[in-house]
């Protein structure tokens, strides 16, 4: 391989491997102390997408949590309570969480300084058996039913997209979306409200998920770059 070509391969490797960079995650599990996910979950708790976790002692007079593990992100909230599931929740996401436990009752969560220019977020769903509840942030609200989870039924996860309050019954799931890598939020705040349509739902974590520039974006500038290269390398002789 003559040297001009070696060139024109390594430009081409490294700027590949820029591109494949991977995304950037702030997992969070909200956990209750004395119940059956008193230490949290691992850090390498397999959720939706890789990351390492933080579990957060549940706050019920509110959150106020200034520059998350020198992320940058703040979080707060209003005044809620514990919501714990039953045993077989146990080291799962899911398990406890913030939220109410009174019927017709609500609690928000704000999450600022989002230290990204696009993103997603994953709520984990938490709450009693077959207990129903929505979760908005202030676009798209969500209504759903919490799965039924016992010795017959373990754990699982579950994307939740229904937005009719009149499917609920058969919207069984554990985590919705907001946002998505096609289309990302942007704004440097986020404020989600849980209702507990009956008692005892909630937050059970979250996972902020970065979305880097369009990937075909990249391909494209990288074309440019080894074509324009090659020509140059090619005059030169």
């Amino acid at each position: 391989m003559r040297n001009k070509e070696k060139i024109i391969v390594l430009v081409a490797a490294l700027m590949l491997a820029a591109l494949s960079t991977p995304a950037d995650v702030i997992s969070v599990n909200f956990f209750r102390t004395g119940n059956i996910n008193r230490d949290g979950v691992a850090a390498d708790f397999s959720g939706v997408v890789p990351g390492t976790w933080t579990n957060i002692v549940i706050a019920t007079n509110g959150f106020a949590i200034t520059d998350l593990g020198g992320t940058g992100l703040d979080i707060s909230s209003s005044a809620g309570v514990t919501v714990a599931g039953n045993t077989n929740w146990a080291n799962w996401v899911n398990c406890a969480g913030f939220g109410h436990n009174t019927a017709g009752s609500q609690v928000t969560m704000t999450l600022s300084d989002i230290p990204y220019d696009q993103y997603y977020i994953i709520v984990y769903l938490c709450g009693w058996n077959d207990r129903r509840g929505s979760l908005s942030d202030g676009s798209t609200t969500y209504y759903y039913t919490m799965p039924t989870i016992d010795g017959s039924n373990p754990p699982y996860l579950s994307q939740v997209t229904n937005t009719d309050s009149n499917s609920i019954a058969s919207a069984v799931g554990t985590y919705v979306l907001f946002g998505s890598t096609e289309n990302p939020l942007t704004a440097d705040s986020l404020t989600m409200t849980v209702s507990a349509i009956q008692a005892n739902v909630g937050i059970g974590g979250f996972q902020l998920v970065q979305v880097p520039e369009p990937a075909a974006v990249g391909t494209f500038v990288l074309g440019g770059v080894l074509v324009l290269l090659f020509r140059r390398l090619k005059q030169q002789g």
